[in-house]
């Protein structure tokens, strides 16, 4: 009886041991794909709200390329950001009192965006140059920020969020928007602008 009680508890060890290590290899890959994030600002409005707890998958973009209606997690200007992809490489891409326009036609977006006059001027993607936009179209133009973003930008898809306003598979700015002509416009006129007030991520 002795003998088969230390056999037992040595097996009870031997499984615990194998049973932490087989967790913890489990929290190591998942923490390499997945990610949390909140969510800070209200550029994201009505489908994100700031405090929203988001999952990213940071192994989306691994082989495939983002695409149009996707929310992203991306870096710009030393923060990250999360926004929405609207435009694709090569695309000429425009946003007028509030619509997006791709290669010169209003372009119907399925998910809900709140309605305002923001502005974007017209510009085309370089290969491998993504838009991104907010979907809360009423942003003041001062606190807008909707960068072109290259590939090694985006970091992540979101897949989920925690907030009851989220459409996140796919159902302001001046005119002269500095921010959506990065890259696609002569260097005078594309210095990007920074919002130190903003958190990490932002939605501004």
């Amino acid at each position: 009886m002795m003998i088969m009680t230390k056999v037992w508890q040595a097996l009870r060890r031997h499984w615990l041991v194998l049973s932490v290590v087989a967790l913890g290899s489990v929290l190591l890959a998942l923490h390499a794909h997945f990610q949390l994030t909140i969510v800070a600002g209200n550029s994201m409005l009505p489908t994100l709200k700031s405090g929203d707890v988001l999952l990213v998958d940071r192994l989306a973009y691994e082989s495939t390329e983002p695409h149009r209606g996707d929310i992203v997690i991306a870096r710009y200007a030393d923060k990250l950001i999360v926004k929405r992809i609207v435009g694709l490489p090569g695309e000429e891409v425009e946003v007028r009192a509030g619509t997006l326009y791709v290669n010169g036609r209003p372009h119907r977006e399925d998910y809900r965006t709140d309605e305002g006059i923001l502005d974007v001027a017209k510009g085309k993607l370089f290969d491998g140059d993504f838009a991104s936009l907010g979907d809360n179209r009423a942003i003041p133009a001062v606190l807008a920020v909707h960068p072109i973003l290259s590939r090694p930008d985006i970091l992540g898809k979101v897949i989920f969020s925690s907030g009851k306003r989220r459409s996140l598979v796919p159902e302001g700015q001046p005119a002269n928007s500095p921010a959506l002509q990065r890259r696609v416009t002569p260097p005078k006129e594309s210095a990007s602008r920074r919002d130190a007030r903003s958190p990490i991520p932002q939605s501004h």
